[in-house]
């Protein structure tokens, strides 16, 4: 063979083999990520409930109550802001 052949051959080769790579599809997936917040009320202050004592002494214990379950709700409350800013 000669030179002249010799190299069409091998282009022709070449040009085949790429052709045949594109012949395949290719599937391409994209993954998406979607971020879900809890309702709006679960992310609210707790309320102050009213006080209905009726001697001094239970002013004392209402406030302490209160203050701890309030610290408690509250504390809760914040990390779910937390979470919800960090994915925003």
């Amino acid at each position: 063979m000669t030179h002249w052949k010799q190299t069409a051959v091998l282009v022709s080769l070449t040009l085949l083999l790429l052709a045949t790579g594109c012949a395949r599809t290719q599937t391409v997936y994209k993954t998406t990520t979607v971020y879900r917040n809890p309702p709006a009320f679960l992310l609210a202050d707790c309320p102050v409930p009213e006080y209905t004592g009726t001697e001094w002494k239970h002013v004392a214990e209402y406030a302490k109550a209160v203050q701890v379950m309030l610290d408690l709700c509250n504390g809760d409350k914040d990390m779910l802001r937390e979470w919800v800013s960090e994915h925003e």
